[in-house]
């Protein structure tokens, strides 16, 4: 029984950490590209 409570625990760690690695590169991703657009109407 304890195995499988250390199991769950264990999975919605990992399952939290994925969903913030995910968050985290998608705005990093959004973050970048409005960068590089207003970087080029700066240029235009």
């Amino acid at each position: 029984m304890g195995r499988v409570i250390f199991l769950s625990k264990a999975f919605l760690c990992f399952a939290t950490n994925i969903n913030v690695v995910l968050r985290t590169s998608l705005f990093n991703n959004l973050w970048v590209m409005t960068y590089h657009l207003t970087l080029v109407a700066i240029r235009v």
